[in-house]
């Protein structure tokens, strides 16, 4: 196993686990958030679930991100031709 496809595995593992309705309980800060989605485009790894959860949590925080954090989020959602309706 490569470490790309090692990275993917791990990034996937990761999102499968953050959509798990339990998890969506936690207070989960939105840097997380940006963190996951941009590792995710990082890794290319599709989770569109992962996106469609991560939206509202990023969406309501946007007035406390900087620019190139909403920039970096955008360029995650574009990487796989996802829209985030709150930020653009």
């Amino acid at each position: 196993q490569s470490a790309t496809s090692g990275g993917s595995a791990i990034v996937e593992r990761i999102a499968e686990e953050a959509c798990n309705e339990w998890r969506q309980r936690e207070v989960v800060p939105w840097s997380a958030w940006r963190m996951l989605v941009s590792s995710a485009a990082q890794a290319r790894v599709a989770h569109q679930q992962l996106f469609q959860t991560a939206s509202p949590h990023l969406a309501r925080n946007v007035h406390a991100m900087a620019g190139r954090d909403v920039v970096d989020i955008c360029a995650a959602y574009a990487a796989f031709r996802f829209k985030h309706h709150g930020l653009l």
